[in-house]
């Protein structure tokens, strides 16, 4: 076979391709067009069945100040609704809008109000179990432990002149025990080693003074 009689049976069947593709859309096409005059068909059927029922229903909502549901009453039908279906249908629509805006305006303010409520609620909730925490030295203490902990261990680091090494295990806190005055909580343990400048090792004991509003510590570091 020569490559010009190659060329023209190629192109023959590339030809043939898109004619069976464009008559595939347009059949696609004419079932999707047939379907929409089908459902119009139906549509407009029903319509002039029930457009009485329909008008008056509508008119009666109007009436009542139910904008709302006199639209949604000729909504489905808006295809093939007649010039006084659709003049209540555009005297009405604007209305329920109009009405949905406001209400979920009121929905939001109403909901706003309730956050506000429940915030205001929580907030004289937490002072009063802060207030009777803070009367029950245990709980008290109990409550900012962990904080203390973490905030004080690098100011008792500080006062090593050389180094030093914590003994708490993994599972152990730094402080064995708290003293508190009035807001103010000073924490106490034993857990660290100092070294001197010889390289000897002496246990030490330390307090640290937290204050829970300010978060202001001051330590106090000795040899046991």
């Amino acid at each position: 076979m020569t490559t010009s009689k190659a060329l023209i049976i190629g192109t023959g069947v590339l030809i043939a391709l898109l004619i069976a593709l464009t008559a595939g859309q347009s059949y696609d096409a004419y079932k999707a067009k047939r379907k929409s005059e089908d459902q119009l068909g139906a549509l407009r059927a029903q319509w002039a069945y029930r457009r009485a029922e329909v008008i008056a229903t509508a008119k009666e909502h109007f009436v009542a100040s139910r904008p709302a549901e006199a639209a949604a009453a000729i909504a489905p039908f808006l295809a093939v609704a007649d010039r006084e279906a659709m003049l209540i249908y555009e005297l009405a629509k604007p209305q329920a809008d109009l009405e949905q805006r406001r209400q979920e305006v009121a929905a939001a303010a109403a909901r706003k109000a309730a956050d506000a409520r429940d915030a205001e609620a929580k907030a004289a909730n937490a002072k009063k179990a802060d207030e009777a925490c803070r009367l029950d030295r245990q709980c008290w203490g109990d409550r900012y432990m962990v904080e203390a902990s973490s905030v004080c261990r690098a100011p008792i680091e500080a006062q090593a002149k050389f180094n030093f090494e914590w003994t708490d295990g993994w599972l152990e806190g730094k402080f064995d025990k708290f003293i508190v005055a009035g807001r103010a909580i000073t924490y106490l343990g034993d857990k660290i080693k100092f070294q001197n400048g010889f390289g000897a090792w002496t246990k030490m004991k330390y307090s640290c003074n937290f204050d829970p509003k300010t978060k202001e510590v001051r330590v106090l570091v000795e040899s046991r």
